[in-house]
């Protein structure tokens, strides 16, 4: 019996052999089609410019309950980030930069509401991995700052 098991395999063997040949043609073909498909971006559908299409409409009182902060202080924080140097203000390959003021919207929208970061990053046309570059920059950025602008108690002083 074990005899054949033996030929049954090594006829399925034969038999696979014959039918995966592939021609020089078709092999090129392949390679191809794969090394194509690793470089090709993925088109999904988002909200196409919301920092500088949407945002601006919103009114005092509704971009402060988005941003838990009126326009005004958001910008002082965009110059604030900028100037720490943590953003680079370019790529060196891909797509367009992304601003550091929608950086720093993206940044303020996800601490200040309660939205996962796939929902972030559709709406502010970013990729999930570019969403969290720019959390952790603008975190870093935050802290670096943190002895301007936090300032704890002395024991004199209360």
């Amino acid at each position: 019996m074990a005899a054949e098991l033996i030929l049954t395999l090594d006829e399925l063997l034969a038999a696979d052999e014959e039918e995966m040949l592939i021609d020089s043609d078709d092999e090129e073909e392949i390679c191809v089609i794969a090394a194509t498909s690793i470089f090709m971006r993925r088109d999904l559908n988002r909200n196409y410019r919301f920092c500088d299409v949407i945002v601006p409409t919103y009114s005092i009182d509704e971009f402060k309950s988005h941003l838990q902060m009126t326009r005004g202080t958001l910008d002082i924080l965009c110059r604030e980030v900028a100037a720490t140097g943590i953003i680079p203000q370019g790529n060196r390959f891909g797509r367009p930069p992304i601003p550091v003021q929608c950086q720093v919207l993206a940044f303020v929208w996800f601490m200040s509401n309660s939205e996962v970061m796939r929902s972030v990053s559709d709406r502010f046309d970013v990729t999930l991995s570019s969403l969290f570059r720019i959390i952790q920059r603008v975190t870093n950025a935050c802290i670096s700052m943190r002895q301007q602008y936090i300032k704890w108690p002395t024991g004199t002083s209360i």
